[in-house]
């Protein structure tokens, strides 16, 4: 806070409480304790003091101290509601491919045989399809139907 809006914030404070003494020696103390704080939060922390404390006077270091909470209190608000960039995603050391990759692997294979089987009896089988691409062939596995001719030789 520069001199002038100490000058303001302690003129308030008198006027509410006037055990605080508005004069040049206080302002001057005050614009010292309170230099690293910002009105609002000044403001906020004298706002405070007089809602918990009203028995007691509103001191310097006791405002700057209720104005630093502040000052905390909102800048953890702000980054409670600050989306936080997405971090790698960590695996769980006790998950069950972790533990038995080899078992993981084979159930894996056995799901995928008994998923193509469930799919044949359905009428869906996979069949190998080409295409042209800057000038090579290439394949590609692709679901066809019962009754849908793949050509033996599609590239020729």
């Amino acid at each position: 806070m520069d001199l002038n809006e100490t000058v303001h914030m302690l003129r308030y404070v008198n006027n509410f409480d006037a055990r605080v003494q508005f004069n040049e020696p206080s302002v001057e103390m005050w614009q010292k304790i309170l230099a690293p704080v910002t009105p609002a939060e000044a403001r906020q922390a004298i706002e405070e003091h007089y809602t918990q404390n009203d028995g007691t006077a509103a001191s310097a270091a006791g405002i700057r101290k209720r104005a630093l909470n502040v000052r905390e209190r909102w800048a953890a608000k702000q980054r409670a509601l600050t989306a936080q960039p997405a971090t790698t995603t960590i695996k769980n050391p006790n998950s069950f491919r972790a533990r038995n990759p080899e078992l993981w692997d084979q159930l894996f294979e056995q799901g995928r045989k008994e998923a193509n089987e469930e799919r044949a009896r359905n009428g869906i089988r996979f069949g190998v399809g080409v295409t042209e691409h800057d000038g090579e062939i290439h394949e590609f596995h692709q679901p066809t139907y019962t009754g849908w001719a793949i050509p033996e030789n599609p590239a020729a």
